[in-house]
């Protein structure tokens, strides 16, 4: 249970710089996606639902930036690439 909660709660590294070229923020942009969506689901999993509330917020903001920078380099189509 210790192990669990020390990695729940580890804090990332912040990148120095945001990515310049737009793929290189949207291939961030995704892993943070990536790693919302695991602490979602594990904070879920052990019972703490109104904890997930603020991350679920997170997770919509990245949501919208990711479709937007898809939008700006091509990607097109209305769902979310991973």
């Amino acid at each position: 249970m210790i192990a669990w909660l020390s990695w729940l709660f580890k804090s990332e590294p912040v990148p120095e710089r945001p990515p310049l070229d737009p793929r290189e923020e949207l291939q961030h942009l995704k892993k943070r996606r990536h790693s919302l969506l695991r602490e979602l689901s594990s904070l879920r999993e052990y019972g703490f639902d109104s904890s997930a509330h603020d991350d679920e917020v997170t997770l919509k903001a990245l949501e919208r930036r990711i479709f937007a920078l898809q939008q700006k380099l091509g990607g097109g189509g209305g769902a979310l690439q991973h």
